[in-house]
């Protein structure tokens, strides 16, 4: 199993690390390195691409930009670079039918729009949010952090942590243009949404540490629940970091960062959550993969990679600082 990590190279990272899972074992092929903070990477539908946020673009005064790897030979090859058009890139997605690319600013709260080629066209659209939420340092503008698809729809939802939103837009299927349709308020620093069963969807917030049940109607959200991701009685730093699925559903997971841990939920019957357990998983464990057995792929930023049981317990680590993403590529 050939997975990829994106790393800070503020923190130590070189770059893009082209990794395999042998057995119990990761193994290191090879660095993509000349890449300055690649926090976040993604494949193509046909895995013959490589697509990584990075800060390295100085044609313009804002240096957040996507870099387009060949990943069909031996090592990575550099295709081309586009600009994003504001600071701070931190999250990708392609449109269902991979014509159109879309990229979250963090530091500028934009959201920018690339039509797919052999590479990556000129971005065609950069859509500025604005306003700011009640948090006096974290909330100032602001802070778009993630954006994807809702499953089976043209709809393209849009997390603001600096504004506390969920804004939904209409990606049109032949341009790739985004129109707004609705916005959504929660509290709490919104960062990282998952989507289950049909219907419904759950967030992760990074500043309250908390994981909300919402239910998805005409594009719109509707909280139901809202649990906390921390141990009755924490009172060390915390923020949640990456939210995911088990393959089949029925169970979510929350990593936090400071307390070292995973958090561990049952799907019940009415899509609302059950508190189970906390996982170990390192120090600062900012995004992690569900492997298909159980197990997981944890991308602690202040290590590196941990490949952890289903009990948490670690089986292998690969010690890379600035690890903060983890691609798996899927088989053949």
């Amino acid at each position: 199993m050939e997975f990829y990590v994106g790393t800070l190279t503020r923190e130590g990272g070189e770059g893009v690390l082209d990794c395999s899972l042998e057995d119990d074992h990761i193994r290191l092929k090879t660095t993509v390195t000349g890449i300055t903070d690649p926090n976040y990477v993604i494949l193509s539908p046909r895995g013959d691409r490589l697509y990584a946020v990075s800060s390295d673009d100085a044609r313009e005064e804002l240096p957040g930009c996507v870099d387009v790897y060949d990943i069909t030979g031996e090592t990575p090859a550099f295709l081309c670079r586009q600009s994003t058009g504001g600071s701070g890139p931190c999250f990708l997605t392609l449109a269902p039918d991979g014509r159109f690319l879309y990229e979250t600013n963090y530091g500028t709260g934009s959201l920018a729009v690339f039509p797919v080629s052999f590479g990556l066209d000129k971005r065609m659209q950069l859509v500025q949010h604005s306003g700011h939420g009640p948090h006096p340092t974290r909330q100032k503008g602001p802070h778009l952090h993630q954006v994807t698809f809702l499953p089976g729809t043209q709809l393209l939802c849009a997390i603001d942590l600096g504004t506390d939103e969920l804004v939904v837009y209409r990606a049109d299927e032949q341009t790739g243009l985004l129109t707004e349709q609705s916005r959504t308020h929660l509290l709490g620093g919104p960062r990282h949404i998952a989507y289950g069963n049909a219907g419904y969807a759950y967030v992760a917030h990074e500043l309250s540490n908390e994981v909300t049940t919402l239910k998805i109607e005409n594009g719109a959200f509707t909280p139901l629940q809202t649990l906390t991701t921390l141990p009755e009685g924490w009172t060390g730093e915390n923020t949640a970091a990456a939210i995911r699925l088990s393959e089949d559903g029925k169970r979510l997971y929350v990593s936090n960062r400071g307390h070292g841990s995973i958090a561990e939920y049952a799907v019940q019957s009415d899509e609302t959550l059950r508190f189970l357990r906390h996982l170990w998983a390192g120090v600062f464990p900012r995004d992690f993969i569900c492997l298909p057995d159980g197990r997981f792929l944890v991308a602690d930023q202040r290590a590196g990679v941990y490949l952890l049981s289903r009990d948490g317990d670690a089986q292998d680590f690969l010690p890379h600082k600035g690890a903060v993403c983890i691609c798996l590529k899927k088989e053949a």
